[in-house]
């Protein structure tokens, strides 16, 4: 069944990720293969900064220590510290051991005023939003869902183009990435269009491989009021 499956997922993530973070550059580079290599050098060429929305699909883990490896840009990753400062020490250490460069969420701001002549700022964006207020509502799997507004709100801000960088499993230890544009122009779409057009391409692979993902995130904690406006 789906659910055995994906648990069985569960555990070769978490094994995975513990043993990714001694593996060594060429060995964790082999097991990543792009699913359109072409399509990330036209966008290193074209596009000094970009923004990266993803999701916990595959082993997201061995993504975030991959990506300086992966691409030319100079890497930013955003993560929520842990309330135990030894562990959040330890992981943030691990996570960033090729070069990733870890934001506290508070500091998301300032990290779009760093001087690297190129950039690429990861966005995780498929949590749960820990405050409504400025959730974006988007219906996903059937179901109205509150959805962070990050990527919406700062790919504005700063005018920067917009991409999906998904992660699927090929084999047992071996990760297929692909990539697909959400927004060139962010300014020139109505809100909410980047956060539903995310959306719509995680809804996809989730259909196509529904074991791929983070099942035990807690999705749908909020309900929408009569107030909200829900994206199809």
């Amino acid at each position: 069944t789906v659910q055995k499956s994906f648990y069985r997922h569960l555990s070769d993530i978490f094994l995975e990720s513990i043993k990714g973070y001694d593996l060594s550059p060429n060995n964790l580079l082999s097991r990543f293969t792009f699913e359109n290599p072409e399509k990330l050098r036209e966008i290193e060429v074209k596009y000094p900064h970009i923004i990266v929305a993803s999701a916990h699909c595959g082993n997201w883990e061995w993504g975030a220590i991959a990506a300086p490896l992966l691409m030319k840009y100079t890497t930013y990753g955003l993560y929520k510290p842990l309330s135990n400062s030894y562990i959040d020490r330890w992981i943030r250490h691990r996570r960033a051991v090729q070069g990733m460069h870890l934001v506290p969420i508070a500091a998301t701001s300032s990290m779009f005023r760093s001087n690297e002549a190129s950039a690429a700022y990861f966005f995780i964006t498929d949590q749960h939003p820990s405050r409504r207020a400025n959730a974006i509502w988007v219906r996903f799997l059937g179901y109205p869902t509150a959805w962070l507004h990050g990527v919406e709100k700062y790919s504005r801000i700063y005018n920067l183009p917009v991409f999906y960088f998904g992660i699927r499993r090929s084999k047992r230890g071996f990760y297929t990435v692909f990539i697909r544009e959400i927004a060139l122009q962010p300014n020139a779409l109505p809100y909410g269009e980047i956060t539903r057009s995310y959306v719509r391409i995680l809804e996809e692979s989730l259909l196509d491989d529904p074991v791929n993902w983070l099942w035990t995130h807690r999705r749908w904690k909020y309900n929408p009021t009569a107030n909200d406006i829900i994206l199809e």
